[in-house]
């Protein structure tokens, strides 16, 4: 029996094999992790390869935060409040709802997914971080 080698040396395993081996990589500076929370949200069925799931996250991840309120607060300082003269910063900023803002951006634009042990009770490692991404 002969085996065609070139077929077993072009074989990449699956997104879902590579899951299940836990062999995910961080992609694009979003960890390993998110990557998979990622992937799970879309449906591995979405993605044919990684080079699939990179070209996704490339327009969709955009960091890891805290809070989704920490997200919402450093966009909010950044990019709406960011752009006022300095003394006009202080009085918007005390006047701005980061509250409100943030619900809207998770309304219509970004979403967030949970480190996996932020929701395990019996975890010893309480990381509460959130991984965002722009909707697209």
């Amino acid at each position: 029996m002969t085996t065609d080698t070139s077929e077993n040396m072009n074989f990449q395993p699956t997104i879902e094999q590579l899951i299940d081996d836990d062999e995910i990589p961080e992609i694009n500076g979003c960890p390993e992790w998110a990557v998979v929370a990622f992937i799970d949200n879309i449906g591995v069925a979405h993605f044919d390869n990684l080079t699939d799931v990179e070209s996704q996250l490339e327009d969709a991840f955009v960091g890891i935060y805290e809070s989704e309120k920490a997200f919402g607060e450093e966009y909010a300082d950044d990019v709406v409040i960011g752009g006022s003269v300095s003394s006009q910063f202080d009085t918007l900023a005390t006047y701005f709802d980061y509250e409100k803002f943030t619900r809207d951006l998770f309304i219509d634009g970004y979403y967030s997914l949970e480190h996996p042990s932020r929701t395990d009770p019996v975890s010893w490692k309480q990381n509460y971080d959130i991984a965002v991404f722009r909707n697209l």
